[in-house]
C-alpha cells in the first residue's frame, strides 16, 4: 500500500511539473513561426495567422513540400498554437509526460512495476537528465514545438518497442488489434526521423540477421513502420533541405558532432559501464545483443545516423534514451545476483528521492518565474523602443537550479529567422529586435560606459570594438567598400566581403572551421553602428582591407 501511494505521488509530481512548466513557457523560435501559415518566407505581404482548419491544411501542405515531412507532428503543433491554445497544450503535454514515464518503466523494469524506487528514479532521470534538460532549461519537454518533436514521438517509440517485444512473434491476433498495431507503427515511423530512422533500420537489420522474413503481425508492424518513415524522409521539403545544405568538410562535420555529444550524459555512462564490465569479463557483446536485439541495433543506427543528422544535443534524445535502456540491461547482465533492497530501505530511498526531486522542481519553478518576469519586462521595453533595441536583464540563479532555468531571451537579431514573426506577433512589425547587455546598452544607446574605450577595441581592427554579445563599429563613410580579414590564433581565414552584408568570421567550437555571420547597421539616437553577433570565440586580430584592391 505504501509503495502504491509513493508511485501515485511520483506520477503526480511529474504531472504537475509537466503542466506548470508547459503552461508558463512563452512561445519562442519555432513556436513563433508556427503561429502563422507556413509560407516560403514570412513577410508583410503574405504573413497571416492560422485561425481555421483550412489554414492548417494549406500550411502543412506547403510545409511538406518546402520544409520537412513531419506532417503529423506539425499538424498538432499548429493546432495547439493556432487553434486550441496554450492551456489545452499544457494539459495534454502533462499527460503525455506521465505516459512517457509509464512506458519507460514498463519497458525497462517490466517485473518491478510495483517498486516505488524504480518509479522515483526513472522520473528523476526523465525530468532532469535527458538532452536539453540538464544545462538547457528543461527544454524539449515543455516548449510546444520541442515537446511535440521529441517527447511525443518518444512515447510512440517506447510504445512500439513494447508492442514489438510482446507481439512480433505472435501469429493469431485479432483484426482490431492488428489495425491498432498498424496505426501505431505507421505514426511511429511518420513522426521524427531521429526516432523513426533508427527504429526502422533496427527492424530491417534484425530480419537480415535472423535470416527470416516478416510474418504475421511482424509483417504488419514492419511495413507500416517503413511506410511512415518513407513518407517522412522522402518528402520534397526534406529532400530539398538535404540537397541545399552546404558541407563544411569532414573536420567541421565531426567537430559539430562532438559538440553535440558533449551535451549528453547517458551515452557516455553506458560506454564506460560496457567497457568496464567487458574488460572484467562480466558481459559480452553477444550477450548485450541477445538481451534486447532491437534496442541494441537501434542504438547503433542512431549513432551512425547522428554523424550526418545532428544539430543540437536535443537531436540526440533518442541516443540518450536507448543508451539509458542499454545501461540498465548491461548492469543487470553484469550483476545478475545483486540483491534488491529490502522493502523498508526501498521505501526510505524512494521517499527521499521523491522529496528531493519535488523540492528541486519547486526551486526551479521559482527561478523560472523570475526569468519569465524579466523576459516580460524586456519584451515590454522592446515594444516601446523606437529602434527595436532593449536591454537584457540577466537573472541570478542559485547554483543548484541555474542549469535548469530557461533563458527566455533568445538573443534575437534582425537576421534571426523568427525575428520578424516575433515582432509581428507583438504588433511591432515596423522594427526588428536586438538584445543588448547592460554595458552594451549604456555604451551604444546612452553613449555612456566603456564600450568604445581603448580596452574594448579589437587589435588591428581599424575601429572594431568588442561588446559582451556583439562586435560594434561606428558607421561612417570610411567603411564603404571595405571588408575585414579575421585571424584566429595565427590561422588566417581570408574572404573579401561587403561590410554592409558580412562583417567578420566567428567560429563554433574550433579554430579551423569559421562560420560566416550576417552583419547589419543599427540606427540609434547616437548614430549608426555596424553590428555582428559573437558566438563562442573572438578573433585574435581583424584587418581592414580595400575590396577594390586584389589580394
Amino acid at each position: 500500500m505504501v509503495h502504491k501511494i509513493i508511485v501515485f505521488s511520483t506520477l503526480l509530481v511529474v504531472l504537475v511539473t509537466g503542466f506548470f512548466f508547459s503552461a508558463d513557457r512563452p512561445y519562442s523560435a519555432d513556436d513563433i513561426i508556427y503561429q502563422f501559415v507556413c509560407e516560403d518566407t514570412l513577410a508583410h505581404d503574405n504573413i497571416r495567422y492560422v485561425d481555421s482548419f483550412g489554414d492548417l491544411v494549406k500550411s502543412q501542405t506547403l510545409h511538406y513540400f518546402n520544409t520537412n515531412g513531419r506532417t503529423p507532428v506539425h499538424v498538432l503543433v499548429q493546432s495547439y498554437i493556432g487553434l486550441w491554445g496554450p492551456m489545452a497544450y499544457a494539459i495534454s503535454n502533462a499527460l503525455v509526460l506521465v505516459l512517457f514515464v509509464c512506458l519507460l518503466v514498463r519497458y525497462v523494469f517490466p517485473r518491478q512495476m510495483g517498486n516505488a524506487l524504480v518509479w522515483a528514479v526513472l522520473s528523476a532521470v526523465v525530468l532532469l537528465s535527458f538532452p536539453s534538460s540538464m544545462g538547457a532549461g528543461l527544454g524539449p519537454w515543455f516548449g510546444v514545438s520541442l515537446s511535440l518533436n521529441y517527447l511525443w514521438p518518444g512515447c510512440l517509440f517506447m510504445a512500439m518497442l513494447l508492442v514489438w517485444r510482446r507481439c512480433h512473434s505472435e501469429r493469431n491476433i485479432s483484426l482490431c488489434k492488428t489495425l491498432s498495431i498498424a496505426l501505431l507503427s505507421f505514426f511511429a515511423g511518420w513522426s521524427n526521423e531521429a526516432y523513426s530512422v533508427p527504429l526502422s533500420g533496427a527492424v530491417f537489420i534484425y530480419f537480415l540477421l535472423s535470416r527470416s522474413y516478416p510474418r504475421g503481425v511482424s509483417r504488419t508492424m514492419a511495413f507500416s513502420l517503413w511506410t511512415g518513415t518513407l513518407l517522412l524522409c522522402v518528402s520534397p521539403g526534406a529532400l530539398s533541405r538535404l540537397g541545399g545544405q552546404k558541407s563544411g568538410g569532414m573536420y567541421l562535420l565531426l567537430s559539430g558532432l562532438l559538440d553535440c555529444y558533449s551535451g549528453v550524459l547517458w551515452f557516455w555512462l553506458m560506454l564506460v559501464a560496457v567497457l568496464i564490465l567487458k574488460l572484467s569479463g562480466r558481459i559480452s557483446f553477444a550477450g548485450i545483443y541477445r538481451r534486447d536485439p532491437v534496442v541494441t541495433l537501434a542504438l547503433i543506427v542512431a549513432v551512425l545516423f547522428s554523424v550526418v543528422a545532428h544539430s543540437l544535443p536535443r537531436s540526440l534524445t533518442v541516443v540518450e534514451l536507448l543508451s539509458f535502456i542499454t545501461l540498465c540491461n548491461v548492469l543487470r547482465l553484469g550483476f545478475p545476483k545483486i540483491s534488491s533492497l529490502s522493502e523498508k530501505w526501498s521505501t526510505v530511498a524512494s521517499i527521499s528521492i521523491l522529496v528531493c526531486l519535488a523540492g528541486l522542481l519547486f526551486l526551479i519553478n521559482g527561478d523560472n518565474q523570475r526569468a519569465r518576469r524579466a523576459y516580460a519586462e524586456e519584451m515590454a521595453e522592446l515594444c516601446a523602443s523606437p529602434d527595436g533595441v532593449y536591454m537584457s536583464r540577466p537573472v541570478d540563479h542559485c547554483t543548484l537550479t541555474k542549469a535548469f532555468v530557461d533563458d527566455y531571451a533568445r538573443h534575437l537579431i534582425p537576421a534571426h529567422y523568427s525575428a520578424f514573426p516575433l515582432m509581428y506577433s507583438l504588433g511591432c512589425d515596423d522594427k526588428l529586435p536586438m538584445e543588448l547587455s547592460p554595458r552594451e546598452y549604456q555604451g551604444v544607446i546612452l553613449g555612456e560606459g566603456d564600450l568604445f574605450e581603448p580596452q574594448s577595441r579589437v587589435e588591428g581592427s581599424a575601429g572594431l570594438y568588442e561588446g559582451d554579445d556583439y562586435f560594434f563599429a561606428p558607421y561612417n563613410k570610411v567603411y564603404e567598400g571595405k571588408g575585414f580579414i579575421a585571424h584566429f590564433d595565427g590561422v588566417d581565414f581570408k574572404r573579401d566581403m561587403s561590410l554592409l552584408h558580412k562583417l567578420i568570421y566567428t567560429i563554433m567550437g574550433n579554430k579551423k572551421a569559421p562560420k560566416q555571420l550576417d552583419s547589419f547597421v543599427l540606427s540609434t539616437r547616437n548614430g549608426n553602428y555596424i553590428v555582428c553577433p559573437k558566438i563562442l570565440s573572438v578573433p585574435s586580430e581583424i584587418d581592414l582591407i580595400d575590396l577594390e584592391t586584389p589580394n
